[in-house]
């Protein structure tokens, strides 16, 4: 029978710069609403959305509104094509349905392309300047489309709904990025949802505030046709309490559609989602202390004749080298390499015959 001596070593290196993969999303708190005709009587009465003025032509654009004071949570301005009594051009008032959660990671499921919207009716209100009225949305959408419905009534239409087509404008993608101390630099790569030839690339600069925050500077994103959106005013990102790989926060473009010709569509929601937690502490790296190490292990789990069965926990997302030496001082040969996906591995490694053996594994980000 040989008797083996195994000694096992375990270390972790800190790089003064690492690369890893996240995620974008950008979503616009806007909606993209089509044109909705209703044909009373033989006549037909059409209903356009828009943010832009009476003389310009409709763009369809639904828009959040940032004051808090505001009775409803979204507005545009409307065209209504009366057939009897002629254009009525006017402000309408919206409410989305309320705020629900149910896959529980803190975002709204209205403005998740993933979730679903269950039929749910809203309020709101209409005013042209001389007269003003109320009037109802009733929304839905299916779990896995960005296109919706939504019809809306006047009250001094009775009978009559217009049903519109609505669409959460939602990009998503990889995003490659280098982090260096602070400073972080991202290269995302996103695609519409409702159509991957439609993309948005660009590099973005970041630095780490906190373990709970992120800054993001001023930049922009080119889109398919190569034209330049710069985005000059964001709030930090703040890493979400049920969702704390993802950090959030709002993101205004100067103008997102550059075929009309006034700003649209400006105000984003952006979310970074980063899994990698190269030493396992909870907190992805992003933004996460470099100070802070892994607490790596290696142990043996068995040996059967020359076959070696080792577990490497800590580092998750980090590159291992499996080394072994005739003595501790080396030299050393990398028997493997891998790369850690989840906080733990087991390997298995064939011993040369020997009778001592030095096994260490060393991981860097």
């Amino acid at each position: 029978m040989r008797a083996l001596l195994i000694a096992l070593f375990c270390l972790f290196t800190v790089g003064g710069a690492s690369a890893a993969n996240a995620r974008m999303r950008l979503t616009c708190l806007s909606l993209r609403f089509n044109e909705a005709v209703v044909k009373n009587l033989g006549l037909n009465y059409a209903l356009n959305l828009t943010s832009g003025g009476e003389f310009e032509l409709p763009n369809g654009e639904l828009f959040f509104l940032t004051d808090p004071t505001a009775r409803t949570s979204h507005a545009c301005g409307f065209f209504l094509d009366d057939p009897i009594f002629g254009a009525l051009v006017g402000s309408l008032y919206l409410n989305i349905p309320p705020f629900t959660d149910a896959n529980t990671n803190g975002f709204s499921d209205f403005y998740e392309v993933a979730q679903a919207v269950s039929s749910t009716k809203t309020g709101g209100y209409w005013d042209d300047g001389a007269d003003s009225g109320t009037t109802t949305a009733t929304w839905s959408r299916d779990a896995g489309s960005s296109k919706g419905s939504c019809t809306i009534t006047f009250d001094y239409l009775p009978g009559m709904k217009f049903v519109h087509q609505f669409e959460l404008i939602q990009y998503d993608g990889p995003m490659r990025y280098t982090r260096t101390g602070t400073n972080i630099t991202a290269v995302s790569q996103l695609r519409l949802s409702s159509a991957t030839n439609i993309t948005l690339t660009g590099t973005q600069l970041l630095s780490r505030v906190s373990v709970n925050q992120l800054a993001l500077s001023p930049g922009r994103f080119t889109n398919e046709t190569g034209a330049s959106l710069q985005y000059t005013n964001s709030d930090q990102l703040f890493r979400g309490s049920k969702s704390p790989g993802t950090f959030g926060s709002t993101v205004y473009f100067d103008d997102f559609d550059p075929n009309t010709s006034y700003p649209d569509y400006v105000l984003w929601f952006v979310q970074i989602t980063d899994t990698n937690d190269t030493n396992g502490n909870g907190v992805p790296d992003l933004s996460d202390d470099l100070n802070v190490k892994a607490n790596p292990k290696l142990s043996l789990l068995s040996l059967i004749s020359d076959k070696l069965n080792l577990r490497v926990e800590g580092g998750s997302g980090a590159t291992w080298q499996l080394q072994t030496a005739p003595t501790a001082g080396g030299p050393w040969s990398t028997a493997l390499t891998t790369n850690l996906t989840a906080p733990s591995a087991d390997l298995g490694l064939t011993l040369a015959q020997t009778n001592q053996l030095f096994i260490r594994a060393l991981s860097s980000p």
